[in-house]
């Protein structure tokens, strides 16, 4: 019951894909500290150590990127607290 309500808190977009017949869900991190290409690619990595996250596509000023989720996945504290966790700052932001 918790996972449905924090899905519908959590606004995250839903898109379905008719071939494979599965749901792909996307939430948004706000950031700051990235400079580089190489701290993308460091939260890249950071993020993917965490259930469900298909894919990671930053903005091209790289202060936000949004998290292609699928399955099971964790909360948006925990994608927050792996960002910080390599130095950044992260703010879930929808």
């Amino acid at each position: 019951m918790a996972d449905i309500q924090w899905y519908r808190q959590a606004a995250m977009t839903e898109q379905v894909n008719p071939e494979m017949n599965e749901v792909a869900r996307r939430m948004k991190l706000e950031l700051s500290g990235l400079h580089c290409g190489g701290c993308a690619m460091r939260v890249t990595e950071a993020l993917k150590q965490l259930p469900g996250v298909r894919s990671v596509n930053f903005s091209p000023e790289r202060d936000s990127c949004e998290i292609e989720l699928d399955g099971i996945h964790a909360q948006p504290e925990d994608y927050v607290a792996a960002v910080e966790g390599i130095g950044f700052s992260a703010r879930y932001a929808g």
